[in-house]
């Protein structure tokens, strides 16, 4: 096993110790030392996974997908480029997931408060599993 397919992996796992630890951490705790935290994480998060389909993104925020989807789908219109139009179709549903998440994510927080960041700490911890299976995949089939 190449312990260097997994540089991502670690990001991830980074990142998921830091939701666990603002997830514990008393209230009285100021959010001065936890948003710096975070926005480290999500940094690092925003520079390692910025691609899809490879289409380039933004993962930690979505007004860079709007733009795209917006000029994909006017290029797509005007020009009649069904690939355009795939992209913008892609990027839209980006969106869609950005918003359904916020939903989700304000609801949950006035429910559980500062706990409620252990939910999606949870996805990266899926998606940590997720991310190890597909590398034992391809290294399975390709001799690295």
């Amino acid at each position: 096993m190449d312990k260097t397919h997994y540089w991502r992996v670690y990001s991830l796992i980074f990142e998921l110790l830091i939701m666990l630890l603002i997830g514990i951490l008393p209230k009285e705790v100021s959010v001065y030392f936890k948003l710096p935290l975070l926005a480290f994480a999500m940094a690092l998060q925003y520079c390692l996974y910025d691609q899809v389909n490879d289409y380039s993104y933004a993962n930690v925020f979505t007004t860079a997908n709007l733009k795209r989807a917006t000029l994909n789908l006017v290029a797509g219109i005007l020009y009649h480029q069904k690939n355009q139009l795939k992209s913008a179709i892609l990027y839209y549903e980006i969106i869609v997931c950005f918003i359904i998440g916020a939903v989700l994510g304000s609801l949950f927080s006035n429910i559980l408060g500062i706990r409620a960041i252990i939910i999606p700490a949870g996805l990266i911890l899926i998606t940590i599993i997720y991310h190890v299976k597909k590398i034992r995949n391809k290294e399975s089939i390709f001799n690295w």
